[in-house]
């Protein structure tokens, strides 16, 4: 397993309210596909979803952590931007498709 025990879900006793994935290169950690049911919103899950991600990254001596968030998305820019987190400018992404077959 690849980083085992990094991501989170957030059940009450039949569903799942949320859930975050968490990983990290050995140097730098990213956070992936926040989401949280939209009945469960305003409660404070995304907060504690995160707060545990960075925890658990903070145990391994990860100095830094990445959200990526996509450009059409300026509900979660604006939540990561208002939750402490700051706009890079030092980088683009780039993509590159491989085909399995």
């Amino acid at each position: 397993d690849r980083n085992p025990g990094l991501s989170v879900t957030v059940r009450d006793d039949e569903n799942i309210l949320g859930a975050l994935m968490c990983g990290h290169d050995g140097r730098r950690g990213y956070l992936y596909h926040l989401a949280v049911h939209p009945d469960a919103r305003g409660r404070g899950l995304a907060r504690l979803m995160i707060d545990s991600c960075l925890a658990k990254l903070n145990d391994l001596q990860i100095q830094r952590c990445t959200v990526f968030v996509k450009k059409d998305n300026i509900r979660g820019l604006e939540f990561w931007l208002h939750n402490g987190w700051w706009k890079r400018s030092d980088l683009d992404a780039c993509a590159f498709d491989l085909v399995i077959n």
